[in-house]
């Protein structure tokens, strides 16, 4: 079919995805590639950035470090998703069934919502997504 673009499904990138992505990861690096070659979306849960600004206070030894990290991801596209109660209660239950913080079941909630895929290195959390039929990067 001439003229027809397919935009890539939506990824959803949890801290532990983007800690490595900037660290050089391979497999991070190549789904964020893949991603915004095909236009594809980069979401978050709203507290994604309050974890991986944590996660980079504990590992980078300036400030100003931490804050280049955070930029770089913002302007990789990372954008902040967020349904409000209706889905902190659809995430409460997903924390239930599958034994997750509510902080990792917002990231698959978010995947389910938007038909998207998950980027994770989380174990727990990419066995959740997987049985929930979300596809895991990387």
């Amino acid at each position: 079919m001439t003229g027809f673009t397919q935009v890539a499904a939506a990824l959803v990138l949890d801290a532990s995805f983007a800690i490595e992505a900037l660290q050089g990861d391979a497999r991070a690096l190549e789904a964020l590639e893949l991603h915004t070659a095909a236009d594809g979306p980069k979401l978050v849960p709203a507290h994604f950035w309050l974890e991986t600004a944590n996660a980079l206070v504990r590992t980078r030894p300036s400030e100003s470090m931490v804050i280049a990290d955070l930029r770089i991801l913002a302007e990789a596209g990372v954008e902040a998703a967020d349904r409000g109660m209706a889905g902190l209660v659809d995430t409460i239950g997903l924390a239930r069934k599958h034994g997750l913080t509510t902080y990792d079941a917002a990231y698959l909630q978010l995947a389910l919502d938007v038909e998207g895929e998950l980027g994770t290195f989380d174990k727990a959390l990419a066995r959740a997504a997987a049985t929930e039929g979300v596809v895991v990067r990387p």
